[in-house]
């Protein structure tokens, strides 16, 4: 099966910088780049995103970026 690659799910320090072309559904989310950081709430909400994505016959694709 083929995958349509549509979404995105950004995680960064200021994930509004990242533009995408508008075809993109986007899931984003601010994180710190610290050890820290407590990542556990956003596992729920991605794994929707992708179930969603996965439903519609899309892909999604994870973004990490950092500072």
């Amino acid at each position: 099966m083929r995958y349509c690659l549509c979404r995105v799910i950004s995680i960064h320090n200021n994930p509004e910088n990242l533009e995408l072309p508008a075809k993109y559904a986007r899931l984003q989310f601010a994180l710190a780049d610290v050890d820290t950081q407590d990542v556990s709430p956003f596992f729920a909400p991605s794994y929707d995103f992708i179930e969603e994505a996965r439903a519609a016959g899309h892909g999604a694709i994870l973004n990490p970026r950092h500072i």
